[in-house]
Protein backbone atom coordinates (compact mmCIF):
# COMPACT_ATOMS: atom_id res chain seq x y z
CA UNK A 1 0.00 0.00 0.00
CA UNK A 2 2.61 2.47 0.95
CA UNK A 3 3.94 2.07 -2.97
CA UNK A 4 0.30 3.42 -4.19
CA UNK A 5 1.00 6.49 -2.08
CA UNK A 6 3.50 7.99 -4.69
CA UNK A 7 -0.11 8.89 -6.74
CA UNK A 8 -2.19 10.27 -4.35
CA UNK A 9 -4.07 12.17 -4.90
CA UNK A 10 -5.09 10.39 -8.46
CA UNK A 11 -8.33 10.43 -10.38
CA UNK A 12 -10.56 7.96 -10.48
CA UNK A 13 -10.46 6.89 -14.28
CA UNK A 14 -14.08 5.55 -13.59
CA UNK A 15 -16.28 9.11 -12.58
CA UNK A 16 -13.01 11.66 -12.60
CA UNK A 17 -13.09 11.85 -9.04
CA UNK A 18 -10.39 12.84 -7.32
CA UNK A 19 -9.14 10.05 -4.65
CA UNK A 20 -7.21 11.41 -1.67
CA UNK A 21 -6.19 7.37 -1.16
CA UNK A 22 -7.48 4.48 -2.20
CA UNK A 23 -11.10 3.30 -1.34
CA UNK A 24 -10.49 0.30 0.69
CA UNK A 25 -14.40 -0.98 0.24
CA UNK A 26 -15.27 -0.80 -3.24
CA UNK A 27 -12.96 -0.47 -6.83
CA UNK A 28 -10.28 1.47 -7.67
CA UNK A 29 -9.90 2.93 -11.47
CA UNK A 30 -5.95 3.45 -12.00
CA UNK A 31 -5.10 4.69 -15.57
CA UNK A 32 -1.95 3.52 -16.81
CA UNK A 33 0.31 6.83 -15.95
CA UNK A 34 -0.71 6.07 -12.11
CA UNK A 35 0.51 2.49 -12.45
CA UNK A 36 3.81 3.47 -14.15
CA UNK A 37 4.68 5.60 -11.62
CA UNK A 38 3.79 3.20 -8.88
CA UNK A 39 5.84 0.62 -10.62
CA UNK A 40 8.94 3.34 -10.60
CA UNK A 41 8.37 3.75 -6.77
CA UNK A 42 8.57 0.01 -6.25
CA UNK A 43 11.76 -0.36 -8.43
CA UNK A 44 13.09 2.63 -6.63
CA UNK A 45 12.49 0.48 -3.13
CA UNK A 46 13.47 -3.18 -3.65
CA UNK A 47 17.18 -2.93 -2.35
CA UNK A 48 14.87 -1.67 1.12
CA UNK A 49 12.47 -5.02 1.73
CA UNK A 50 13.11 -7.96 2.22
CA UNK A 51 13.85 -11.02 -0.56
CA UNK A 52 10.43 -12.79 -0.28
CA UNK A 53 8.96 -8.90 -0.57
CA UNK A 54 11.19 -8.43 -3.57
CA UNK A 55 10.17 -11.63 -5.34
CA UNK A 56 6.90 -10.96 -5.03
CA UNK A 57 6.67 -7.10 -6.05
CA UNK A 58 9.31 -8.18 -8.98
CA UNK A 59 6.27 -10.51 -10.04
CA UNK A 60 3.89 -7.90 -9.68
CA UNK A 61 5.70 -5.30 -11.76
CA UNK A 62 5.90 -8.07 -14.63
CA UNK A 63 2.00 -8.45 -14.20
CA UNK A 64 1.52 -4.93 -14.36
CA UNK A 65 3.74 -4.70 -17.33
CA UNK A 66 2.38 -7.05 -19.22
CA UNK A 67 -1.02 -6.01 -18.81
CA UNK A 68 -0.83 -2.29 -19.08
CA UNK A 69 -0.03 -3.52 -22.44
CA UNK A 70 -3.26 -4.25 -23.07
CA UNK A 71 -5.21 -1.79 -21.43
CA UNK A 72 -4.86 1.51 -20.20
CA UNK A 73 -6.56 0.96 -16.52
CA UNK A 74 -6.22 -1.47 -14.41
CA UNK A 75 -8.98 -1.54 -11.34
CA UNK A 76 -7.76 -2.43 -7.76
CA UNK A 77 -11.18 -4.03 -6.09
CA UNK A 78 -10.86 -3.21 -1.96
CA UNK A 79 -12.83 -5.71 -0.38
CA UNK A 80 -12.12 -4.46 3.50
Amino acid sequence: MRFFKKVYPFVDASDGTLRQELYLCFDNWIEKNDWLKIVDEIENNLEHVSDSERKFLSDFIDWLEEALKHTTIIVVEGNL
